[in-house]
């Protein structure tokens, strides 16, 4: 069984360097990429079905089959040539991804940092600090710079 690395990822349509790093790493190390995805959309369900009357159920499908979607764009541009699998989930993201980390018996966890301003660059966000002070396998952090850059 190949060695896994659990990449917490951020959807976006821009390059990502926290997926590049993830790939890098399973390269070196023959390993697996667990792309792990906290699907916050997810949450907006019971908000969408009270404003527009749409079936609970529809809703959540037609936002799965969009983060699938949106899922394999990102790792068609971030994550080409690696062997990934893809867990979806619902919760803190935090707690998602140092669980996926854990269940998957995952050798590296990689993640980026969310830059919301100059000084925010000096310091870890709450929810890096929280993955950091939780998880039980090395972490490699994607500096906000970094993601800012490309």
């Amino acid at each position: 069984m190949p060695p896994t690395i659990v990449l917490a990822a951020r959807l976006s349509e821009q390059p990502d360097p926290t997926g590049a790093a993830a790939a890098r790493l399973a390269a070196q190390i023959q390993g697996e990429i667990v792309l792990v995805y906290v699907a916050e959309e997810l949450d907006t369900i019971p908000q969408l079905h009270a404003s527009t009357g749409d079936d609970a159920d529809a809703l959540r499908q037609r936002i799965m089959e969009e983060l699938n979607r949106d899922i394999a764009t990102y790792i068609e541009r971030n994550l080409k040539g690696a062997s990934v699998r893809v867990r979806v989930t619902e919760g803190a993201v935090a707690d998602e991804v140092t669980r996926a980390a854990a269940e998957e018996r995952a050798e590296y966890l990689v993640i980026g940092t969310e830059a919301r301003s100059a000084i925010s660059n000096l310091i870890l966000g709450s929810t890096t600090q929280d993955i950091l002070k939780r998880a039980t396998v090395p972490v490699v952090v994607v500096p906000a710079v970094l993601r800012l850059n490309m």
